[in-house]
């Protein structure tokens, strides 16, 4: 495959959820996209439509992109991640089992008893970063949801 070029997490958001709004889906793209590169240096690029969100992100010699499609009261694009080579591309539907939180909680765990964080501070941060600029402009974008 070579060295990553681009990472595509692709996922659900509902800008009007109780729970967080584009946040409460949202996170699970962002952490996806930049799970696999270098910690951003600077705000993302994001592109707000009607039914989508898009965001763009330099990490390090690659982009990162996150595609958030509005999900509706009975259906929601599943995860999706594309990851773009120097050779090749290699991209799959992300199935989510029960636990697929348990290796995030472990990880939170072992913090809590070592005090040793998992990741430095700006890696930790990153995906944050990103979601607020993500946030900020659907706030700021004259479509409505």
């Amino acid at each position: 495959m070579g060295e990553p070029r681009a990472v595509v997490a692709t996922g659900p958001v509902q800008r009007d959820s109780p729970f967080g709004g584009v946040g409460f889906y949202g996170v699970h793209a962002v952490e996806l996209a930049l799970h696999l590169l270098p910690t951003p240096t600077a705000a993302p690029v994001v592109s707000v439509l009607e039914g989508a969100v898009l965001a763009t992100v330099r990490a390090g010699d690659a982009h990162a992109v996150i595609n958030l499609v509005e999900r509706d009261a009975s259906t929601a694009v599943p995860f999706h991640l594309q990851v773009v080579g120097a050779r090749a591309v290699a991209a799959d539907r992300l199935l989510l089992g029960k636990d697929y939180t348990l290796p995030s909680l472990r990880r939170f765990a072992d913090m809590v008893e070592t005090g040793e964080w998992p990741l430095g501070a700006d890696d930790l941060l990153a995906p944050v970063r990103v979601l607020e600029s993500v946030t900020e402009a659907v706030r700021n974008a004259s479509i409505s949801a």
